[in-house]
Formats: C-alpha cells, sequence, structure tokens
C-alpha cells in the first residue's frame, strides 16, 4: 500500500491473497524519524481476503498499518492463518495497527488462527493529540487465537468495541499493557470455548483513569468467589463470570478478606457483590471503598447484595 511516504486515497475491493508469507496489506515505516507523524489519508480494504501460509518469518500480518491513518476503514475482511484450525504461537496477528491518532473502523471482520486478533502496538509512548481521532471496531469475530485483541503504548488513546464474538482464545480476550485511554468503550461481548484468563490487565488508574463504558459480557461458566483472609477479587471475577455481579462464598463465620475489590477501570463502572452463604462474610472498609455509613460491611442472610460504582478513584455504595 505504501512504503516508507505518505500515500492516500486507495481503495482496495474484492482482493484476494493466499499463501502469502509475510503480509496481506502493508504501510511501512521504517527509516521514519517519527512514525506518528506520517499519517495516511483514506485507506479502504473493502471485501477483501488473506490467507498467509504456516511459516517462521519475523512477522506475519494480514493487515499492518505501521502509522496513524485518517478517514480510513476496513470492511468484510477474513483473514486466516494456516487453515485456522489452531493457534499460532508465532509473531503474527490478523491486524497490526499504530496506537495513536486513528481515525480508523473496522467492521465485520473474521480473523481465524493467527496468534492474536487484532494488535495495537508500537514501542513509543505517544500521546494522542487529536480529539477527533477514535479506533472503532463494530462486529469482530476472532477464533482459534491467544488474544483477541492486544493493545500496549500510547497514551490517551480513544478506542471503541461492540460486538466481539471470541472462540477458543488461549490467553487474553483483551489484554492492556502500558499506556491510558482518553475514551474506552467495549459492549456485547461473547466468549466461549475459551481459557482465556483476564478481560483486562494493568489498567491505569488515577490522572490516566480510563473514562467509558464497559457493556455486556457473555460468557457461560460462571464460579462463585470464595472469600478468604487477604484474597484480592481479580478482573475476571469483576468482569467475565458474571456481567458485573460477582457471587461470594464462605464456609466459617466470618471470612475476612483484606482488600477483596480491585479498583475500578471504567469511570462509572458499576458492580454488585452477591452472598449466597449462610453466615457471613466481611468486605474491608479502605481509602478506596466508600460505604454510606464509612464502616466495614458484613453481607449475610438479612444483606445478601452490596451495589458499588466506581468514581474519581472509589467505589462507592449506592
Amino acid at each position: 500500500m505504501s512504503h516508507n511516504g505518505y500515500d492516500s486515497d486507495q481503495t482496495y475491493r474484492n482482493c484476494k491473497s493466499y499463501g502469502g508469507k509475510n503480509y496481506g496489506f502493508q504501510t511501512s515505516a521504517q527509516g521514519v524519524p517519527d512514525p506518528s507523524k506520517l499519517t495516511h489519508y483514506g485507506l479502504r480494504i473493502i471485501d477483501c481476503d488473506v490467507q498467509t501460509e504456516k511459516d517462521d518469518p519475523l512477522y506475519q500480518y494480514a493487515i499492518r498499518l505501521s502509522s496513524p491513518v485518517k478517514e480510513s476503514f476496513i470492511e468484510n475482511f477474513t483473514a486466516v492463518y494456516d487453515d485456522g484450525s489452531k493457534a499460532s504461537s508465532g509473531n503474527n496477528a490478523g491486524i497490526s495497527l499504530f496506537p495513536v491518532d486513528n481515525d480508523l473502523t473496522i467492521n465485520n471482520t473474521d480473523i481465524r488462527g493467527y496468534k492474536d486478533g487484532v494488535f495495537i502496538y508500537r514501542h513509543t509512548n505517544v500521546e494522542s493529540t487529536d480529539n477527533e481521532s477514535v479506533l472503532k471496531i463494530d462486529g469482530l469475530k476472532v477464533t482459534n487465537a491467544y488474544n483477541a485483541i492486544v493493545n500496549s503504548y500510547g497514551f490517551n488513546k480513544r478506542f471503541s468495541l461492540r460486538g466481539l464474538d471470541a472462540n477458543n482464545i488461549l490467553q487474553y480476550i483483551f489484554r492492556m499493557g502500558e499506556g491510558s485511554f482518553d475514551y474506552l468503550n467495549i459492549s456485547d461481548v461473547t466468549i466461549t470455548d475459551s481459557l482465556a484468563r483476564l478481560f483486562i490487565i494493568q489498567p491505569i488508574a488515577g490522572e490516566n483513569q480510563i473514562n467509558g463504558y464497559l457493556g455486556e459480557i457473555n460468557k457461560p461458566i460462571h464460579k462463585p468467589v470464595t472469600m478468604t483472609s487477604g484474597y484480592k477479587m481479580s478482573y475476571d471475577e469483576m468482569f467475565i463470570n458474571q456481567n458485573h455481579v460477582v457471587e461470594l462464598t464462605s464456609t466459617r463465620d466470618v471470612m475476612p478478606a483484606q482488600y477483596p475489590i480491585r479498583d475500578g477501570i471504567i469511570e462509572g463502572q458499576k458492580l454488585t457483590l452477591f452472598y449466597s452463604g449462610q453466615h457471613s462474610v466481611q468486605v474491608n472498609w479502605t481509602t478506596r471503598l466508600r460505604t454510606k455509613d464509612e464502616k466495614n460491611l458484613l453481607l449475610n442472610k438479612d444483606r445478601r447484595y452490596l451495589h458499588l460504582i466506581w468514581m474519581k478513584d472509589s467505589w462507592y455504595e449506592v
């Protein structure tokens, strides 16, 4: 698509690439001092298929955009590694994107057999400065992969994901490393036949707290959480297990759990704790848990529910 230079207004429609070794579509930024300033405008990939041969090169991507794009979209795209029947362990992804200032929409995309579905990553902490740029994914299916979405580096990014169908994901549904979001919306996520351990990892708190929305996350397996001394609730338990409702169990009269609730990820995020035991479980009050009476909480057969909302770096009882 381009090599170490500016380009714009390219449309690829009904293209089929089979048996490729490295890339299906690529914009390159090798040798460019600051790839974040090498913006490409009006790149469109429509109704295209890419199949990459099983190989062991340094990189394999069905689409790799190494510089930001604006006014661009990918629509009705299929990417298959080998025959798509199992996750690759190599350095590859269905779509790889530069992390910040992308005004890009990805609609109706099917990715199978790559290590990562969508890979948003680069070894730089560039800050997004364009408030109009949002990476939007609407309708993404990732099958037989280690990670559905990997996102790392870049500050104040804006990202919207609606309609993720994740099937046979071995590690993470959404893997987030260093960096931050000014805007993050995630909704309509369905997870099936997956060993994925976490939905989001390493959230950025404090001044880089994420703004946005976490919507419905559906996963058929729900396991109650046993509260033990020193236990700290995981993000799996908060988001994947049962759509923000966490069931607590205990086998003793009172089972103290030091810092049982992790910090929230999204401003305005809601969490409900439901206690199903017959005795009591103590939820310790900390500087990040604001109850109505500012005291420790006991959940028991007379008080089964605790409704919380994450606002201004604390959980508030509602």
